[in-house]
């Protein structure tokens, strides 16, 4: 049985910048930056888990999350299930989960988001998906 997280990279059309959040030093990962996302509840579709996700930790209400890639990890049931979502909206209202976020261009993401997610966007070329 998979255990799917679901994740996204958030990008703002009105500033054209990529969300980076800052995880909570107690949590999990404390301190890395990443993308809003995480499990789905029992039964939940993808879609709706990643709008849920986002929305839980960021505020934001995404409408039109496109589907951009699966990630698995090795020797392991854990698969990510990427989307890229559109925002014209700056203001974010973090959960508890996460203490900082920032609004970056491509290259200051890039330098400073997790290393397996600035792999993932290089190897998924997401970057021809920021419009």
């Amino acid at each position: 049985m998979k255990f799917v997280v679901v994740k996204a990279y958030i990008y703002n059309r009105k500033t054209n910048k990529l969300l980076a959040i800052k995880r909570a030093l107690d949590d999990v990962r404390g301190g890395a930056w990443e993308n809003p996302g995480g499990g789905l509840t029992r039964n939940e579709e993808p879609l709706d888990g990643i709008k849920r996700e986002v929305m839980e930790e960021t505020g934001l209400l995404i409408k039109n999350p496109v589907f951009l890639y699966d990630d698995q990890i090795k020797n392991t049931n854990i698969v990510f299930k990427n989307y890229i979502a559109y925002t014209e909206t700056e203001k974010i209202m973090l959960s508890n989960e996460h203490t900082d976020y920032k609004w970056l261009d491509v290259d200051d993401y890039l330098g400073l988001i997790d290393k397996d997610i600035k792999d993932n966007f290089n190897k998924h070329m997401v970057i021809y998906n920021l419009k």
